[in-house]
C-alpha cells in the first residue's frame, strides 16, 4: 500500500510538473526558473 501510494503521489506530481512547464512555458522564458521554479513546488 505505501509504495502504492509513493508511486501515486510520483506520478501526480510529474503530471503537475508537466502541466506546470507547457502552460509557463513562456512566461518561464522570459522571467526563468529562479523566480517561478520554488512557488510551485511548495503548493
Amino acid at each position: 500500500a505505501i509504495d502504492r501510494d509513493v508511486n501515486a503521489a510520483i506520478t501526480i506530481r510529474q503530471q503537475g510538473i508537466l502541466k506546470l512547464k507547457a502552460e509557463g512555458l513562456s512566461v518561464s522564458a522570459h522571467r526563468g526558473l529562479c523566480k517561478t521554479g520554488h512557488a510551485p513546488a511548495a503548493a
